[in-house]
């Protein structure tokens, strides 16, 4: 067993410990490939304990990415603060949450998580998009009265006018490169987007879901609703 392996196992043994609420060692851990995967490396690890509990454990790598992310280390470690700070008492439903893995000295980490089977949001039937409109919602809710601790929280994005006017300049960039005329026609269609600024930080504080996408939402097989993350 390689130093990596060791850490995991280290990592994951006392997670599943404080989950259970008893002392517990791994006797087994197989790894496979988690082909589900929309940008991060993933893997799903089947964990054998000694008293003879098995539990399938989803691994997220921040170490590397199919998708092109800004500020890996940042979102790594916001990902990480999130759920075990925010989450972990919020009563959500939530993917549980077992530990971190320092992969080495950038600050990235694997991240270890309770493993949902399901599937996506986009594959599923129409109810299952009513629900998940309703979590975001209860998600809402739960945090719109801990603005102090949220405040506290300095790995969180705060999206204040600034953010999402910058926003709207990188994209008046980005379609100027390409062509003058959309440029010019998105520029007329952001006329009005300073009272659309103003509306959204003018709304009560709360935590928000940084990428709410059918594809990151996935369906129990019992039909309730979950983000991934």
């Amino acid at each position: 067993m390689d130093h990596g392996d060791q850490a995991l196992r280290e990592v994951l043994e006392m997670g599943l410990s404080v989950r259970l609420g008893r002392r517990t060692r791994i006797e087994e851990m197989r790894r496979e490939p988690f082909n589900g995967a929309t940008a991060y490396a993933s893997e799903v690890l089947t964990v054998r304990l000694l008293d003879h509990g098995v539990f399938k454990v989803f691994v997220k790598d921040f170490r590397s990415s199919t998708l092109p992310k800004d500020e890996p280390v940042a979102r790594c470690r916001r990902e990480l603060g999130v759920y075990r700070e925010l989450l972990t008492e919020a009563d959500l439903g939530t993917a549980g949450y077992y530990g971190s893995v320092e992969t080495g000295t950038d600050g990235r980490h694997q991240l270890l998580f309770e493993f949902v089977d399901g599937i996506d949001l986009r594959s599923s039937e129409f109810p299952h998009w009513v629900r998940s409109a309703g979590w975001l919602a209860r998600l809402h809710g739960s945090f719109v009265e801990k603005t102090e601790r949220l405040a506290a929280c300095d790995f969180l994005v705060r999206h204040e006018a600034e953010f999402f006017t910058s926003r709207a300049a990188a994209a008046l960039r980005a379609v100027g490169e390409f062509s003058e005329a959309l440029e010019d026609r998105l520029r007329f269609l952001l006329g009005g987007y300073g009272s659309v600024v103003e509306a959204m930080v003018n709304q009560p504080r709360t935590l928000v879901h940084g990428s709410y996408r059918p594809n990151n939402i996935l369906v129990r097989a019992e039909s309730t609703t979950r983000p991934d993350r």
